[in-house]
């Protein structure tokens, strides 16, 4: 049986419009979207327990708190890598993000420790004085 030459023509154009269509809805799916809505941070915990997870659009409490209000979660996994996967290349879109471990640390915080004895605060002396003097 012979197809007319308009037949074969609506065929193909139909079958490369839905490979068009295939190949849109794929690049789609892929491209990160837009996080919709925003989570207070013990949602987050409870949402993505023992994950990183990438944090966008965050509301801080005041100055000198490692609290977060409420942030816009665009990435999350088992390692600082998978968070940051969905933006690493979105750097105009996400100017600020931050990464936060959900889960309790397994490993010691490293914190700078600071000893004063009388011998350093005798040599921190000096100086303080001279720059509380050169206020007045």
């Amino acid at each position: 049986m012979l197809i007319s030459e308009t037949t074969r023509d609506v065929v193909l154009a139909t079958a490369l419009t839905g490979i068009a269509v295939g190949l849109v809805l794929s690049i789609a799916y892929k491209s990160p979207r837009k996080p919709r809505r925003r989570f207070k941070g013990a949602e987050i915990c409870m949402r993505y327990p023992d994950q990183y997870v990438c944090l966008v659009d965050i509301v801080r409490p005041p100055l000198r708190n490692p609290e977060i209000i409420t942030a816009r979660v665009v990435g999350h996994g088992t390692t600082h890598d998978a968070a940051f996967d969905p933006i690493r290349d979105l750097g105009e879109r996400y100017p600020r993000f931050a990464i936060r471990y959900t889960g309790v640390p397994t490993e010691p915080l490293i914190r700078p420790s600071l000893v004063f004895d009388d011998e350093t605060l005798a040599l921190l002396a000096e100086p303080l004085k001279r720059a509380t003097l050169a206020r007045r």
